[in-house]
């Protein structure tokens, strides 16, 4: 696993927990992070693990943008929205193995004891089918007991079990013998004082899950009535008031079975964040547009040209290519695209994600300049910037021009004359660039070529004036640029990235919400592309495609 993942980690864990876990990932231990401060910090995670002191409401859950997984140290998630949760693409664990063992040797342990004549023939009704339950009744069948249980759903587990009755939760607790139950609660009560009334007189309760799954008042009611014979709960003793003999309060596992659920938490979540997401498969990513960095002019006339039939068509058809860095995403191509969306108003933009060390290429383009008009007309224009020095030099010599970085560029005119343009400040280098860039833009007609021969490129551009050519650009100082908020001119940089992705068509609607969470986007287009994927819809190309009239 790469250690690029990062693991939040809001509670205590043992020592042991915590290098098993630095094994997979980079771990920030913050046990005291809540609410504000915790939700200002989940964007930066893949995985996150709480205790059951951490709540983790859907508005902080919604800043959990590469959130993958949150696994919970106990076997109640009652304060974690697991459906935004689920909603936001996040995955759910809690830590069952390790408690579950000894949890359910502590539910026999207490039937054993409860019971007068023994346990063989008699109903044990389990409340919940989880890993604690499932434990339990692989137990109780070896004592020959019947086994029943209540499932809010049917689960893959309960419908491979052929020894297991399904009844209604009354049935459950007019039939069985013994009680245990197995929910994590969401703040509402299971057995209030009619469910308490329905137990088979003489029944034993059993609840090591949550206390508040009963009410206690009822319960105690019940068992000074004589209807029920034992209680025992799960518990810290000093939590509960004064409580007839025949309630026990049953301690937390040991210090041991903790490790072992740790580690099982931790094995989970290391095997969801194996698995490679859709979206990190094709490199797809939905990102804030403030976070996206332009590192070129633009032609805002072909902005206002496509405005219109872009939210026509209602997609967007092929995502801009950004590279992530210094904590933002410049953009390689695709300008035109992102300036629509971004003067639109959108808040997200779909991106597909290319590492800045990976497979590209960077070409720089050269200029050819038609114009009838003679040459030294816009080299006066040139000569006119304030900062820029112009003087002729033997085109022979180009190949060292640009060792010196006060070279700007250099003009070769259809005579094969050259003229070379320096500037005194670095510091003005960009905007002087631009300058130039826009002069000539204006003056005549701009072709981007990769030619520097006269001779073929008038065989092109039969009015060509001159040519005017840059040095080659490294990727790192196109990245510089647009993190600085500086910008290259229009039409000087060509990236080429293997394996572009196209006809993504993600709905703009999806994109220009600004109410749903960015989170819920990420999900939506993991569960788009999944669907895709699992019919076949993508399509790979390993040669070079030609695109005519594209």
């Amino acid at each position: 696993m790469s250690k690029n993942l990062s693991i939040l980690v809001c509670t205590k864990l043992k020592p042991e927990s915590l290098a098993r876990l630095r094994e997979h990932a980079n771990v920030v231990v913050a046990p005291e992070l809540r609410d504000e401060a915790l939700r200002d910090q989940l964007r930066h995670y893949q995985g996150l693990i709480v205790d059951g002191s951490v709540y983790l409401s859907a508005s902080v859950l919604e800043h959990g943008e590469t959130l993958r997984v949150i696994g919970c140290t106990t076997s109640h998630i009652d304060r974690i929205d697991v459906t935004a949760a689920r909603d936001y693409g996040t995955q759910v664990v809690s830590a069952p193995t390790g408690n579950a063992v000894v949890t359910a040797e502590q539910v026999m342990m207490l039937v054993l004891q409860f019971a007068s004549m023994g346990v063989s023939g008699k109903t044990l009704g389990l409340v919940g089918y989880g890993a604690t339950a499932q434990q339990v009744a692989h137990r109780a069948r070896a004592f020959n007991m019947r086994v029943v249980v209540n499932q809010p759903r049917l689960t893959p587990e309960l419908a491979l079990e052929r020894e297991i009755e399904l009844l209604d939760l009354p049935e459950l607790l007019a039939q069985s013998d013994f009680v245990s139950l197995h929910l994590p609660t969401r703040g509402e009560v299971l057995l209030n004082s009619a469910e308490i009334a329905q137990i088979k007189p003489g029944a034993s309760l059993i609840n090591l899950a949550h206390p508040l799954l009963v009410d206690i008042d009822s319960l105690i009611a019940a068992t000074e009535a004589g209807q029920v014979a034992n209680v025992a709960i799960g518990g810290n003793p000093a939590k509960f008031y004064d409580l007839p003999a025949n309630f026990r309060i049953v301690p937390r596992p040991t210090h041991l079975a903790r490790e072992r659920s740790e580690i099982s938490l931790i094995r989970k979540m290391i095997d969801i964040l194996r698995i490679k997401l859709p979206s990190e498969t094709l490199s797809l990513d939905i990102v804030p547009i403030e976070q996206v960095m332009p590192h070129e002019e633009f032609d805002q006339k072909r902005v206002d040209k496509i405005k219109s039939s872009f939210e026509e068509a209602g997609v967007l058809m092929n995502p801009p290519l950004v590279t992530p860095w210094a904590g933002k995403y410049v953009i390689l191509d695709g300008a035109t695209r992102y300036n629509t969306i971004r003067q639109l108003g959108y808040p997200h933009i779909a991106v597909q994600l290319v590492d800045p060390e990976g497979d590209f290429t960077l070409h720089t383009w050269y200029h050819a300049i038609s114009n009838k008009q003679p040459v030294e007309q816009l080299f006066s224009k040139l000569r006119a910037i304030d900062g820029v020095r112009m003087s002729p030099f033997e085109a022979d010599n180009w190949l060292d021009i640009f060792n010196d970085p006060h070279n700007l560029c250099y003009f070769i005119d259809r005579d094969d004359n050259a003229m070379l343009l320096s500037i005194d400040d670095l510091e003005q280098q960009s905007k002087l660039r631009n300058a130039v860039v826009n002069i000539y833009t204006e003056w005549g007609e701009v072709e981007r070529t990769l030619l520097t021969d006269t001779s073929r490129l008038l065989g092109q551009f039969p009015d060509m004036a001159a040519v005017a050519i840059f040095p080659q650009f490294k990727p790192t100082d196109v990245f510089d640029v647009a993190r600085h908020g500086k910008l290259l001119p229009a039409g000087l940089t060509r990236f080429v990235v293997s394996n572009r992705v196209l006809h993504l068509n993600a709905p703009l609607d999806l994109l220009k919400s600004a109410e749903q969470p960015i989170a819920a986007k990420k999900a939506w287009l993991d569960n788009y592309l999944a669907d895709k994927l699992a019919r076949s819809r993508v399509r790979y190309f390993q040669e070079p495609v030609i695109l005519i009239d594209e």
